[in-house]
């Protein structure tokens, strides 16, 4: 079954940060979680950010950068030659695996996405 969004969902919302250098766009992303993960879950935060930068640039990985402002919520950054491809549905795809499988996901950027509630049909 295809995951529905909701119009909320659908809305672009601004990165927390972004900036272009030396050609690089880098651009960092809050996520606030449900509850506040331990060290073991967010070392599998820390792995699930470095893999999605290994896809989207394999040169900048060692500039993806997680850090955890509180216990649960993480400011994440990745940086790419472009924000056009692909990279947004593998990242939110390796997030909504996160928030079930890990620790829920109450925010990312501002936005719902990934609660229960935001999943709803369109109308």
């Amino acid at each position: 079954m295809k995951q529905q969004y909701s119009l909320n969902n659908l809305t672009i919302r601004s990165t927390h940060q972004q900036k272009n250098d030396e050609g690089m766009t880098k651009h960092t992303h809050r996520i606030i979680f449900k509850y506040p993960l331990n060290s073991e879950q967010k070392q599998q935060f820390i792995q699930l950010i470095e893999s999605i930068q290994k896809v989207v640039n394999p040169s900048q990985v060692e500039n993806s950068n997680v850090t955890f402002t509180k216990d649960n919520q993480a400011d994440y950054r990745l940086s790419q030659l472009n924000l056009s491809g692909q990279w947004k549905d593998l990242l939110f795809s390796k997030l909504a695996v996160f928030s079930t499988e890990v620790s829920e996901i109450i925010e990312h950027d501002g936005n719902q996405v990934f609660t229960d509630y935001a999943i709803l049909p369109l109308e």
